[in-house]
């Protein structure tokens, strides 16, 4: 079998996961700038347009989970470049979180909180109403209010 083959056949699945969803307004050549910004070109680009790539905003974890995805699926790079386009991912299309409806572990993998935080942070809003704002959040006993400011970018009501 040929090389060029194989290599459709490595990345047909990605492909087709990532042909199904929304392709991004964003258009590839106005990518944020950023330290990874030329590998990720570089290394995506051999299976799938780049537009599919950032099609769809992802928490951190789930951008873990897709570059993961890609390693195992064949995906050619060091680990020093998986690890910044990761950084830069997440950086640059991350989903926020929703502290109204995740649970306790996604709240501690995605906001960088403790184990305790993110179960205080639950038990909180089960006991009181849904947090609104960041000043809400902020008003949760045992949770470092600098945290709070650190994740606002990625905090969603």
């Amino acid at each position: 079998m040929n090389l060029r083959l194989q290599a459709l056949r490595q990345c047909f699945p990605a492909a087709l996961l990532l042909a199904a969803l929304s392709v991004s307004a964003l258009p590839a050549q106005d990518l944020p700038d950023g330290p990874a910004k030329s590998d990720l070109k570089v290394v995506c680009t051999k299976c799938h347009d780049l537009n599919q790539v950032i099609a769809r905003r992802r928490t951190a974890v789930d951008w873990g989970m897709t570059v993961d995805k890609m390693i195992t699926q064949g995906a050619q790079a060091t680990d020093a470049q998986f690890s910044a386009i990761l950084d830069y991912l997440i950086a640059n299309f991350r989903k926020p979180i929703n502290v109204n409806q995740a649970s306790a572990k996604s709240l501690e993998d995605e906001l960088e909180l403790t184990t305790t935080e993110a179960e205080v942070i639950v038990a909180y809003r089960e006991r009181n109403a849904a947090f609104k704002s960041l000043d809400d959040l902020k008003k949760v006993p045992g949770l470092d209010p600098k945290k709070v400011d650190a994740a606002k970018d990625w905090v969603a009501f």
